[in-house]
């Protein structure tokens, strides 16, 4: 089937290219979508390369950049990561998958917020009335089969929840990407259309309210009313990459990539990234995060600018091996940066 690889993924291409066109959006549409926790990256190794391994990530990182990545590695995996993101909010994400030969890789991940407590108030209450913590959590499906000798597909379909109080959305969303390998160590190219699903709209008995409705006899008991939450998209993306491996000794190794992302809710992104290999033991990474259509100031948001990391694997008894990465992010306007924390395990 190799002859018919560039064909199948100029076609796959064709149509994750299509739906893209169908929620493209631009700079105007800045604040206007729902289940922005999708948005904040997860996994050292990704991160510290900018977001541009689309078409070279493998293993459960690949869950999030590129779901056709988790084919590349046979075997079960674990991994946990975590971050300290914006404002002091703790990210934890976690995820599992196991291959099943010639069926392919299935993958469970889960994705949690900690906001902490935040104080309560009113109109009533300006100086607080006890405290409260938002639930955020998305639970995502991987599915992964290496299609032919050079092509890789995955998808994954998620839930996304949010609760503020008494106040809820639940959406459902899907992953689908491709990746396309000329060899072990050669040309890569990757595709990946991301959160494209339901969208997310509140409701609760937080947006009630007793009112009195017009007409209304003296002394009657106030009708409720309830406010309707307007429905938002998911912050859909659709992304393009290329890498390549540059053999520099007989055990190191230099893989440079690249990515363009096109958004559905602002500007789009352009994003770059090198790391280097040593015996396939330790790995420095680094990336650039460039958001496109703007200057100055305007350029910049909490997600892009640089990144920087490193890996470490230890090759355990037997066929097992876990990693330990780590990456900083520049996370512009906000803060002076936020770091990745991950460990994997695989067998």
């Amino acid at each position: 089937m190799t002859y018919k690889s560039p064909l199948l993924l100029a076609g796959l291409v064709g149509v994750l290219g299509a739906s893209s066109l169908a929620h493209a959006g631009n700079e105007k549409r800045n604040g206007q979508s729902s289940g922005q926790q999708l948005l904040v990256p997860v996994g050292a190794v990704g991160t510290a390369l900018a977001g541009a391994p689309t078409a070279s990530i493998s293993g459960l990182e690949a869950i999030y950049w590129n779901p056709a990545g988790l084919a590349a590695s046979p075997g079960s995996a674990g991994m946990f990561s975590y971050t300290r993101w914006l404002a002091d909010i703790n990210v934890s994400y976690a995820a599992v998958s196991t291959s099943f030969g010639r069926f392919g890789s299935l993958g469970l991940s889960f994705k949690a917020f900690d906001f902490g407590e935040i104080s309560r108030t009113d109109e009533d209450n300006p100086d607080g009335n006890g405290t409260y913590s938002p639930t955020f959590l998305t639970v995502g499906l991987t599915y992964s089969k290496q299609m032919t000798d050079r092509i890789l597909f995955g998808m994954t379909g998620k839930m996304v929840s949010e609760r503020i109080v008494q106040t809820s959305a639940t959406g459902f969303g899907v992953d689908v990407g491709l990746q396309y390998r000329t060899s072990a160590n050669g040309l890569k190219l990757g595709v990946a259309l991301k959160n494209l699903g339901t969208g997310l709209r509140y409701s609760g008995s937080d947006l009630e309210q007793k009112v009195q409705l017009p007409g209304q006899q003296p002394g009657a008991q106030n009708a409720p009313l309830s406010q309707i939450g307007q429905k938002a998209d998911f912050p859909t993306t659709f992304e393009i990459g290329v890498g390549y491996d540059v053999p520099v000794a007989s055990s190191q190794t230099l893989s440079v990539m690249g990515n363009f992302r096109s958004n559905n809710y602002g500007n789009d992104n352009y994003q770059l990234g090198a790391q280097y290999a040593l015996s396939n033991i330790v790995f420095l990474r680094g990336g650039y995060d460039l958001l496109a259509g703007e200057s100055g100031d305007s350029k910049k948001d909490a997600f892009n600018g640089l990144s920087l990391g490193a890996g470490l694997n230890y090759a355990m008894s037997g066929t097992g091996q876990i990693s330990f990465d780590y990456a900083y992010k520049q996370t512009q306007l906000l803060s002076n940066g936020t770091q990745w924390f991950t460990v994997k395990i695989g067998f």
